[in-house]
């Protein structure tokens, strides 16, 4: 539906900095009926799509090597190198550092959103 077409769009173009409460204000729904709308129409959360973004974008600057990590963590909208690495294992399976380490063997992100990312 256009709700959930104008949700995804503004989440691929700004999900690195996007909060919930913006998106609801930017959109002039409750974060409640937002949070309803997501789950309905995607089966998931407004953190999970923002986590799954990040997360894909954080295995490309990996990959590509010489950027720290904590630069990296900041990059991609992670508020604390702490966070970020707790959630990198959580949907990755291992830290960035060895997935760093791992290069070209480490494993692609599972992620379900990559189609939505502008």
């Amino acid at each position: 539906d256009e709700l959930s077409s104008r949700i995804i769009s503004l989440i691929g173009s700004e999900y690195p900095t996007l909060t919930l409460d913006e998106l609801a204000s930017r959109l002039n729904y409750s974060k409640a009926h937002i949070c309803r709308s997501i789950r309905a129409a995607f089966d998931t959360t407004f953190s999970d799509i923002v986590n799954q973004l990040r997360i894909s974008d954080a295995c490309h600057l990996l990959k590509s090597g010489g950027i720290p990590v904590s630069d990296i963590a900041y990059s991609c909208g992670f508020t604390s190198v702490e966070y970020f690495t707790r959630t990198f294992r959580r949907y990755i399976g291992t830290t960035p550092s060895e997935y760093r380490k791992n290069g070209s063997e480490s494993p692609e992100p599972p992620y379900k959103f990559h189609v939505i990312k502008f």
